[in-house]
């Protein structure tokens, strides 16, 4: 699912917060969210696009899908999701 979303919205788009928790196996959802570069416009229904400049080291790459970082990733789900979800075992 990751991989549609980050076609549909270009090849600077980033799989991020809880989308790119789900593809680095930190968390299950099936929220659909990305992040582009602030001047990018881009709408698709259904896809959460949030517009930000991420550093270099804010991104990796998951079977060839851009993805942020896990520090990144972390950062930005525990800014949404409840402690008791975000509980790592």
């Amino acid at each position: 699912m990751a991989v549609g979303v980050w076609l549909a919205c270009g090849p600077e788009s980033v799989v991020s917060d809880r989308a790119a928790a789900d593809v680095l196996d930190l968390l299950t959802s099936s929220r659909l969210e990305v992040t582009i570069p602030p001047d990018a416009r881009r709408r698709r229904p259904g896809i959460t696009v949030r517009r930000r400049a991420l550093d270099p080291n804010d991104i990796t790459i998951v079977n060839g899908l851009r993805v942020t970082a896990w520090p990144r990733t972390v950062l930005d789900v525990a800014a949404v999701e409840s402690p008791k979800r975000l509980a790592l075992t």
